[in-house]
């Protein structure tokens, strides 16, 4: 597909991100629409891009980046301004191509991404799903511009559910077992600075081993516990309290509300 003019609708963080991608997908700022519905909002991201907020008349594909809970409202402001043929790019958690399609009518073609924020840093997971009438074309094109900053994988769209709880959700759960061990390391003794300097750095040494190794995580996991050793005594408290049952409630719980926000 060669380069078209793109409109990015929804400028929250990961609209933004999604600005940056294209940018560094060699789109000129010319190419490139936003729309927002904070006015203060829109003025900051035209400013610090240069990019201009024309609608999206002219645009072959459109991002939707914006709260799928504002997607009845937003799908339909944007209807009468579609062109036949435009390409959906929707990052809307929950919300399925089919949806989008009843909204917009046929003769659009629907992609879904689930990005996660990671996507800020250059590594983000996004799964790309094909809606009934992308084409390869289509698909192709969307996994280079997410593959700029971060991986990618191709799933079918039914189980975009489950990759909400795993990836989408998943950099908050990193989030909150962090800020339990610093709050924890605090108890145990250690001033908040240093508390948060540990967990952040072994946090990321972890995440690199589990993201440059050729073994599991199982193995991962193993190398660092001795038995009856330190890291035996804490794993265990883990496993007295189930803590793989917990992860498996707090993910069923992320894909239920997925699912729950396609009901509308």
């Amino acid at each position: 597909m060669e380069s078209l003019r793109v409109a990015v609708v929804g400028l929250g963080v990961m609209g933004e991100a999604i600005i940056q991608m294209l940018i560094n997908s060699d789109i000129p700022l010319t190419d490139i629409s936003i729309l927002e519905k904070r006015s203060h909002r829109l003025q900051e991201i035209k400013e610090k891009y240069g990019l201009s907020a024309d609608g999206i008349t002219e645009s072959k594909i459109v991002f939707l980046a914006f709260k799928p809970q504002d997607m009845t409202a937003g799908l339909q402001n944007l209807k009468i301004d579609l062109q036949p043929g435009t390409l959906i790019v929707s990052i809307m958690a929950g919300i399925n191509c089919s949806q989008i399609q009843d909204s917009l009518g046929h003769s659009v073609r629907i992609i879904r991404v689930m990005p996660n924020t990671p996507l800020l840093v250059r590594e983000g997971m996004s799964v790309i799903a094909q809606g009934e009438s992308a084409t390869k074309d289509d698909i192709s094109w969307v996994e280079k511009v997410f593959s700029k900053f971060g991986k990618t994988l191709i799933l079918t769209e039914e189980l975009m559910d489950a990759v909400t709880a795993v990836s989408g959700s998943g950099p908050a759960y990193l989030f909150e077992l962090s800020h339990c061990m610093i709050e924890s390391a605090i108890t145990l003794g250690l001033s908040r600075k240093d508390a948060t300097t540990l967990v952040k750095q072994t946090m990321i040494g972890a995440s690199k081993m589990l993201s440059i190794s050729d073994k599991d995580v199982s193995t991962l996991k193993q190398e660092v516990t001795s038995p009856n050793g330190t890291t035996f005594a804490a794993l265990d408290v883990f496993a007295s309290n189930n803590l793989e049952r917990i992860v498996l409630d707090a993910m069923s719980a992320a894909r239920n509300r997925s699912k729950e926000l396609s009901k509308g």
